[in-house]
Protein backbone atom coordinates (compact mmCIF):
# COMPACT_ATOMS: atom_id res chain seq x y z
CA UNK A 1 0.00 0.00 0.00
CA UNK A 2 1.11 3.32 -1.01
CA UNK A 3 1.91 6.39 2.01
CA UNK A 4 1.80 10.50 0.66
CA UNK A 5 5.04 11.55 1.74
CA UNK A 6 6.42 15.18 2.01
CA UNK A 7 9.80 15.73 0.49
CA UNK A 8 12.06 17.62 3.58
CA UNK A 9 13.41 19.97 1.02
CA UNK A 10 11.26 20.75 -1.20
CA UNK A 11 7.98 20.44 0.28
CA UNK A 12 6.45 18.26 -2.35
CA UNK A 13 3.83 15.87 -1.67
CA UNK A 14 4.45 12.41 -3.69
CA UNK A 15 3.87 8.73 -3.41
CA UNK A 16 6.51 7.46 -1.06
CA UNK A 17 7.48 4.11 -3.66
CA UNK A 18 7.02 6.22 -6.48
CA UNK A 19 8.67 9.23 -5.51
CA UNK A 20 11.27 8.70 -2.60
CA UNK A 21 14.17 6.56 -2.60
CA UNK A 22 14.50 2.81 -0.10
CA UNK A 23 17.09 2.54 2.60
CA UNK A 24 17.66 -0.37 4.04
CA UNK A 25 17.91 0.08 8.08
CA UNK A 26 20.62 -2.26 9.23
CA UNK A 27 19.71 -1.79 12.89
CA UNK A 28 16.39 -3.13 12.82
CA UNK A 29 16.86 -5.12 9.31
CA UNK A 30 14.01 -3.01 7.59
CA UNK A 31 13.50 -1.08 4.90
CA UNK A 32 12.37 2.69 4.77
CA UNK A 33 11.83 6.09 2.31
CA UNK A 34 14.01 8.80 2.55
CA UNK A 35 13.14 12.10 3.57
CA UNK A 36 13.90 13.82 0.08
CA UNK A 37 12.19 12.85 -2.93
CA UNK A 38 14.24 11.65 -5.94
CA UNK A 39 14.19 14.81 -7.71
CA UNK A 40 16.00 16.83 -4.96
CA UNK A 41 18.53 13.72 -4.62
CA UNK A 42 20.01 13.48 -7.70
CA UNK A 43 19.85 17.31 -7.80
CA UNK A 44 22.34 17.15 -4.52
CA UNK A 45 23.96 14.32 -5.83
CA UNK A 46 24.92 16.39 -9.07
CA UNK A 47 25.46 19.63 -6.83
CA UNK A 48 27.82 17.08 -4.91
CA UNK A 49 29.81 15.80 -7.99
CA UNK A 50 30.24 19.64 -9.26
CA UNK A 51 32.15 21.16 -5.33
CA UNK A 52 33.97 17.78 -4.84
CA UNK A 53 34.83 17.08 -8.67
CA UNK A 54 38.93 16.97 -8.11
CA UNK A 55 37.94 14.29 -5.42
CA UNK A 56 35.41 12.64 -6.95
CA UNK A 57 38.35 11.94 -9.75
CA UNK A 58 40.72 11.19 -7.57
CA UNK A 59 38.43 8.23 -5.64
CA UNK A 60 37.53 6.74 -8.98
CA UNK A 61 41.43 6.97 -9.97
CA UNK A 62 42.40 5.29 -6.77
CA UNK A 63 39.67 2.65 -7.28
CA UNK A 64 41.11 1.60 -10.72
CA UNK A 65 44.43 1.23 -9.16
CA UNK A 66 43.47 -1.33 -6.66
CA UNK A 67 41.36 -3.01 -8.74
CA UNK A 68 43.18 -3.27 -11.81
CA UNK A 69 41.65 -6.95 -12.18
CA UNK A 70 39.43 -4.72 -14.30
CA UNK A 71 41.57 -3.35 -16.27
CA UNK A 72 42.29 -4.14 -20.21
CA UNK A 73 45.64 -5.23 -19.06
CA UNK A 74 44.48 -7.77 -16.43
CA UNK A 75 42.55 -9.36 -20.02
CA UNK A 76 45.15 -9.72 -21.83
CA UNK A 77 46.93 -11.94 -19.33
CA UNK A 78 44.15 -13.75 -17.82
CA UNK A 79 42.89 -14.75 -21.13
CA UNK A 80 40.92 -17.97 -19.31
CA UNK A 81 39.50 -15.84 -16.51
CA UNK A 82 37.84 -13.70 -19.37
CA UNK A 83 36.68 -16.52 -21.09
CA UNK A 84 34.57 -17.86 -18.07
CA UNK A 85 33.80 -14.24 -17.37
CA UNK A 86 32.18 -13.90 -20.79
CA UNK A 87 30.88 -17.40 -21.04
CA UNK A 88 28.83 -16.70 -17.91
CA UNK A 89 27.37 -13.25 -18.93
CA UNK A 90 26.27 -14.91 -22.27
CA UNK A 91 23.94 -17.92 -19.96
CA UNK A 92 22.66 -14.62 -17.73
CA UNK A 93 21.85 -13.01 -20.93
CA UNK A 94 21.20 -15.25 -23.25
CA UNK A 95 17.64 -13.60 -24.25
CA UNK A 96 19.38 -10.04 -24.75
CA UNK A 97 22.34 -11.52 -26.77
CA UNK A 98 19.60 -13.06 -29.22
CA UNK A 99 17.20 -10.72 -29.27
CA UNK A 100 20.59 -8.31 -30.74
CA UNK A 101 21.65 -11.05 -33.60
CA UNK A 102 17.84 -11.01 -34.11
CA UNK A 103 17.97 -8.02 -34.45
CA UNK A 104 20.98 -7.71 -36.37
CA UNK A 105 19.72 -9.88 -39.00
CA UNK A 106 16.58 -8.62 -39.56
CA UNK A 107 18.46 -4.57 -40.22
CA UNK A 108 20.66 -6.52 -42.58
CA UNK A 109 17.65 -8.82 -44.72
CA UNK A 110 15.73 -5.50 -44.37
CA UNK A 111 18.70 -3.88 -46.14
CA UNK A 112 19.57 -6.25 -48.52
CA UNK A 113 18.93 -4.55 -52.32
CA UNK A 114 17.51 -7.34 -55.41
CA UNK A 115 21.03 -8.82 -55.89
CA UNK A 116 21.83 -10.33 -59.13
CA UNK A 117 23.45 -13.97 -59.49
CA UNK A 118 26.82 -12.46 -59.35
CA UNK A 119 26.28 -10.03 -56.96
CA UNK A 120 25.45 -13.01 -54.68
CA UNK A 121 28.37 -14.81 -55.83
CA UNK A 122 30.58 -11.46 -54.85
CA UNK A 123 29.73 -11.24 -51.48
CA UNK A 124 29.80 -15.22 -50.75
CA UNK A 125 33.38 -14.43 -52.21
CA UNK A 126 34.32 -11.67 -49.39
CA UNK A 127 32.84 -14.16 -46.82
CA UNK A 128 35.17 -16.65 -48.02
CA UNK A 129 38.20 -14.54 -48.48
CA UNK A 130 37.29 -13.50 -45.13
CA UNK A 131 37.28 -17.16 -44.14
CA UNK A 132 40.52 -18.27 -45.67
CA UNK A 133 42.61 -15.78 -44.00
CA UNK A 134 41.41 -16.58 -40.35
CA UNK A 135 39.44 -15.06 -37.25
CA UNK A 136 41.84 -11.90 -37.50
CA UNK A 137 40.04 -10.67 -40.90
CA UNK A 138 36.26 -9.17 -40.94
CA UNK A 139 34.05 -8.67 -43.62
CA UNK A 140 32.96 -5.05 -43.14
CA UNK A 141 30.43 -2.87 -44.26
CA UNK A 142 31.92 0.50 -45.44
CA UNK A 143 28.55 2.48 -45.03
CA UNK A 144 27.67 0.64 -41.60
CA UNK A 145 24.39 -0.85 -41.69
CA UNK A 146 22.97 0.56 -38.33
CA UNK A 147 23.19 4.29 -40.44
CA UNK A 148 22.13 2.93 -43.38
CA UNK A 149 24.29 1.21 -45.54
CA UNK A 150 23.35 -1.17 -47.93
CA UNK A 151 24.32 -5.25 -47.76
CA UNK A 152 25.90 -4.94 -51.12
CA UNK A 153 29.10 -6.28 -52.56
CA UNK A 154 29.90 -2.25 -53.33
CA UNK A 155 29.57 -1.94 -49.59
CA UNK A 156 31.78 -4.67 -48.38
CA UNK A 157 35.68 -4.88 -47.96
CA UNK A 158 37.79 -7.48 -45.94
CA UNK A 159 39.87 -5.71 -43.44
CA UNK A 160 41.59 -6.93 -40.05
CA UNK A 161 39.42 -7.79 -36.71
CA UNK A 162 40.93 -4.56 -35.13
CA UNK A 163 40.17 -2.15 -37.48
CA UNK A 164 36.62 -3.17 -37.61
CA UNK A 165 36.33 -3.73 -33.85
CA UNK A 166 37.69 0.33 -33.73
CA UNK A 167 35.59 1.29 -36.62
CA UNK A 168 32.59 0.35 -35.08
CA UNK A 169 29.33 2.00 -37.05
CA UNK A 170 32.01 5.21 -37.27
CA UNK A 171 31.23 6.02 -41.22
CA UNK A 172 34.20 8.46 -41.25
CA UNK A 173 36.85 6.28 -39.63
CA UNK A 174 39.97 5.95 -41.69
CA UNK A 175 41.06 2.71 -42.39
CA UNK A 176 45.23 2.36 -42.72
CA UNK A 177 46.66 2.33 -46.06
CA UNK A 178 48.48 -0.73 -47.13
CA UNK A 179 51.60 0.31 -46.67
CA UNK A 180 50.92 1.58 -43.04
CA UNK A 181 49.46 -1.90 -42.47
CA UNK A 182 51.98 -4.14 -43.80
CA UNK A 183 54.72 -1.33 -43.07
CA UNK A 184 56.14 -1.58 -46.59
Amino acid sequence: MANFKLCSKCGKVGLDQYDFRTRYHSHNGKYYYTNICKGCESSERKQWVENNCERYREVQRIWRDNNRKYSKEWDKLHPESVKKKSKKYRENHIDKIYNWNAKRRAMKLNQTPELTENEKAKIEMYYKISQYLGKKWHVDHIHPISKGGLHHPDNLQVVTKEYNLQKHNDENFRAPTALEYFKI
